[in-house]
């Protein structure tokens, strides 16, 4: 990997923990990261003036593995973005978990650690809980994501990925601008594609 790589993987690193530390009560910033090949979104936002949500959304890939799973009869259901609470602020503040992270987009999965290293260890550092007791500390995890089917192609464009990144943005918003469960799964889900097939 060439130095300038690393340098400018520095300096993205200082730019989103400049941008943290500068997030107001209710702010939210969303911040592209990911693997050779697969994109993840995350979403961090400012609960408190020492507390904030991280939102991890990826639908597709094998990372997809350590997103809570049920069936509901026709097929398995994953739950998306995953949703870390309680995190302190200061641990996505500093650069340390994000050279960690970025890290994953230079550094082969066999040095790296890859998603298993990136789920569980990197993230649950964020609030202290691994990633299967997440649900059960955190139920209301599940009032800002959605039960989604696993991406038909593996989701290589990352559109899906995206509108479930939106869907939580949405339901994140405060009062008045938030958006109630089925508006937003409207917007996130449905009118973006509509959008998108408008422009075609």
């Amino acid at each position: 990997v060439r130095r300038s790589a690393y340098q400018s993987i520095l300096e993205l690193v200082i730019s989103v923990t400049t941008k943290i530390r500068q997030l107001a009560t209710g702010q939210i910033v969303m911040i592209p990261a990911g693997f050779p090949g697969r994109m993840v979104l995350i979403l961090v936002r400012a609960v408190s003036d020492q507390k904030c949500q991280v939102a991890v959304a990826c639908c597709g890939g094998r990372a997809l593995r350590y997103f809570p799973v049920y069936h509901d009869g026709l097929g398995e259901q994953r739950l998306n973005p995953l949703i870390f609470d309680d995190v302190p602020k200061e641990r996505v503040e500093v650069t340390t978990f994000w050279i960690e992270l970025f890290k994953q987009l230079l550094v082969p999965e066999k040095k790296s650690g890859g998603a298993k290293f990136v789920f569980g260890t990197l993230l649950p550092f964020l609030n202290d809980t691994p990633i299967e007791g997440q649900m059960n500390k955190f139920p209301g995890m599940v009032e800002f994501a959605s039960w989604l089917p696993p991406a038909i192609g593996g989701d290589n464009s990352c559109a899906i990925t995206c509108t479930a990144a939106l869907y939580t943005i949405l339901r994140w918003l405060p009062s008045p601008e938030g958006f109630d469960e089925s508006t937003a799964a409207w917007t996130a889900f449905v009118s973006t594609r509509e959008c998108v097939l408008s422009l075609l």
